[in-house]
């Protein structure tokens, strides 16, 4: 991750901010739109994603940009007048806000910071004493993060209650745009690496394919139909690396869910990770990371 001027991993490359803005009330409309542009690509993804051109341009329409950018204004944000527990609980309250707002799918609900604390708590339980010490690495993902509560939430506990020294690494995915921007805001602006967070299903187009984690946290959106991904979860699960086996004698479905067996080889003088494959060019299976679950 890339970190410019003031030690920020975004920048804006233009003159305005919102003050700077209003100055200009006869062009605000093109200087805002030029304030939008100019900001580095992370954001400008997260701005993309938010439909914030769309409403924008509403607020033109209706001659009300001006008036928007002079109430914010108003507000002085200086670390000096809200101090850093302040302006983390003026955060987590508009996520919840915006989760909700933008979540309007059956099954798609904001996840209350309390749940998400009991869960973070549930997961490291049983490991608490092996983590501590120097040099401890751990890598959380959440396919489907949603505003990033439990990632965040996640690091936080495990270096408050376990190790204060620990790197923790955090990966989501998340289908809900707006939630997927909401969740890329908090990496940017906690300092976390915001491509860590990727946009799409992690059922049909999972942006982590063959990647390892230490562990995995989530709370899926369990009322909202997987058909869109139906053809890609069902042909996935014909392949010689998730096999579903209907066993009526005792009673139940085994399912064997194996992974790809990789192996580092050396390609144009540096170290790769490469998928071994057979005689027909199929992928093997690593036999030593095997599960086999009874349903």
């Amino acid at each position: 991750m890339e970190f410019h001027a003031y030690g920020l991993p975004f920048l804006n490359t233009t003159q305005y901010d919102l003050s700077r803005l209003t100055e200009d009330p006869a062009n605000i409309h093109l200087n805002f739109e030029n304030y939008l542009n100019g900001f580095s690509e992370e954001v400008r993804d997260i701005i993309e994603n938010f439909n914030l051109d769309r409403f924008i341009e509403r607020l033109h329409k209706n001659n009300r940009l001006f008036i928007f950018c002079d109430k914010f204004t108003e507000v002085d944000l200086h670390p000096d007048k809200v101090d850093n527990h302040t302006m983390g609980q003026i955060f987590e309250e508009l996520l919840r806000r915006f989760s909700e707002m933008s979540n309007e799918t059956s099954g798609e609900h904001y996840t209350p910071r309390d749940v998400v604390r009991l869960l973070v708590s549930l997961l490291f339980a049983e490991h608490s004493e092996d983590l501590r010490g120097q040099r401890v690495i751990r890598s959380i993902f959440d396919p489907c993060c949603g505003t990033g509560g439990m990632l965040t939430i996640g690091k936080k506990y495990f270096r408050e209650q376990i190790n204060p020294d620990a790197t923790i690494r955090l990966l989501g995915q998340e289908l809900n745009a707006q939630t997927y921007a909401i969740c890329k805001s908090d990496m940017l602006i906690t300092g976390e690496d915001p491509d860590s967070i990727q946009h799409g299903s992690s059922l049909s187009n999972d942006q982590f394919q063959g990647q390892r984690f230490d562990y995995m946290i989530t709370n899926p959106p369990f009322g909202v139909s997987w058909k869109s991904d139906e053809t890609a979860v069902k042909a996935e699960a014909q392949t010689e690396h998730s096999k579903i086996h209907p066993n009526n004698f005792f009673g139940y479905t085994k399912v064997t869910v194996e992974r790809r067996l990789i192996e580092k080889q050396e390609i144009l003088g540096e170290e790769t990770e490469v998928v071994v494959q057979d005689k027909q060019g199929n992928p093997k299976p690593d036999t030593a990371l095997r599960d086999v679950e009874g349903l």
